[in-house]
């Protein structure tokens, strides 16, 4: 296949920055019709709110019905704690997301949460269960061998229930849980930065070693970023970092974080999507954003547990994608990508005609567009509109706009959203809710 070549300015990698959010408490819809017609589905986006944390808000496509789902709960005057990512499970019975938020008790950084329509059944997916599930497990104690790792950094093992600040040659974890017969990881911590350790066996009433070295090098995207659902709603996927993607089930076992999704070894990837329909359902679209070995920077397909995959859309080295989604019915994609050190703009690739035709045009405007969805009949594009310096990764104030499929029409949505997900169907309220525990491994 033609590999169609984009010419752009090569700018930054995937590397996490963080940037200050702008704190509202209550976004403000515009009046404008800007959707024609009986569209399904809701949209789902967050707000960046400094006094209670980020927010998950819902809208319906015609404006109504705004209103707040799920609160990080927490105040964050610094802009530390973020929502990253949204995205609805295809049936429209669950919603996940990507935060920080509980950073204090998993060796990852960000992981992938989820939460019913109603605001109910809130849970960890990756390295679960969420911090106030831990109590639920057997305890253990491990003793933490940190002479590798300097005085005043902070040290984590899988399942206790906080950090320990570096201070002599030995940290001891007390009430530690203790997820069965597996290795729970060990991490060092500095800032914003953390590096993999040695795992440990924890072992119920017992007092195990552990050793926080010799760690990886330290790195600010040990998490989880760019979620995604299969399509039977089975398997959630994320980009570990920039580094590789995983998957899991939906309900993993306690402290499962995923395997890989398919040999990731020559690709440095940042965001993904599965494929939409029965024919595509194992397929995963990806961008690759260096040239290493014999991979290309660019946008590639494959198959879960396949390879590398079809390069099709050539990009430079360090180039930067924000997003990308398959088109509904699988004839193509859209995706979000820088093209000037001024602007990021979204484009649609078509399968058939192996083209790539650009739908915005904000060339020079200090205008970005990032973190998109499409309508559940593949005819409107809601997306991140946002302001900040192309260095601005996270927590940037933004509002969500809309347009056609075509790039037509394009007006202000919802004042002070970002990272939009538009449910494929009417969302499915649950009938009951149960306590979500995941069971150890044996």
């Amino acid at each position: 296949m033609y590999k169609r070549i984009v010419t752009q300015l090569a700018l930054i990698g995937c590397a996490v920055i963080f940037s200050l959010g702008v704190a509202q408490q209550h976004p403000q819809n515009v009046s404008a019709q800007t959707v024609t017609g009986t569209i399904t589905g809701t949209i789902a986006y967050v707000v960046s709110n400094d006094t209670t944390g980020d927010q998950i808000w819902l809208i319906e496509p015609n404006k109504s019905n705004n209103r707040e789902l799920y609160s990080i709960g927490v105040p964050d005057p610094y802009s530390v704690h973020i929502i990253t990512g949204l995205a609805w499970r295809p049936d429209a019975g669950e919603l996940i997301f990507t935060s920080d938020h509980e950073d204090d008790c998993s060796w990852y950084n960000y992981d992938v949460y989820a939460i019913l329509p109603d605001g109910n059944g809130y849970r960890r997916v990756t390295n679960g269960p969420a911090c106030a599930g831990l109590a639920g497990y057997p305890q253990g104690t491990v003793a933490v061998d940190t002479s590798i790792a300097p005085d005043g950094n902070q040290v984590y093992v899988q399942g206790a229930p906080g950090l320990k600040t570096v201070s002599g040659s030995t940290l001891t974890f007390d009430h530690v849980a203790d997820f069965g017969n597996t290795l729970q990881p060990i991490v060092v911590i500095n800032g914003r930065y953390r590096g993999l350790g040695l795992g440990v066996d924890v072992k119920a009433g017992q007092i195990v070693p552990g050793d926080a070295g010799p760690y990886t090098g330290l790195t600010d995207q040990l998490g989880a970023y760019s979620p995604a659902w299969k399509r039977d709603g089975s398997r959630v996927g994320y980009a570990f970092g920039c580094a590789e993607l995983r998957g899991l089930p939906a309900h993993p076992v306690a402290g499962d974080y995923g395997q890989r999704l398919f040999d990731a070894t020559r690709v440095n990837t940042c965001v993904m999507d599965w494929g939409p329909t029965i024919e595509t359902a194992n397929n995963i679209l990806y961008f690759n954003n260096v040239n290493v070995g014999d991979a290309t920077a660019g946008i590639y397909q494959t198959t879960e547990n396949g390879g590398a995959g079809t390069l099709l859309v050539q990009m430079q080295d360090w180039a930067k994608v924000f997003d990308l989604q398959y088109l509904p019915d699988a004839s193509g994609f859209i995706y979000t990508f820088f093209n000037s050190s001024t602007s990021s703009d979204i484009y649609r690739y078509d399968f058939q005609s192996d083209t790539v035709t650009q739908l915005t045009y904000f060339i020079n405007s200090h205008e970005y567009a990032r973190d998109f969805s499409i309508s559940p009949d593949g005819q409107h594009i809601v997306f991140e509109h946002a302001y900040d310096d192309l260095l601005c990764t996270f927590g940037c104030a933004s509002d969500l706009w809309i347009m056609r499929i075509d790039g037509s029409n394009q007006q202000l949505f919802v004042a002070g959203g970002a990272h939009p997900t538009w449910s494929q169907r009417a969302i499915q309220m649950p009938t009951t809710h149960k306590l979500f525990l995941p069971l150890v491994k044996k």
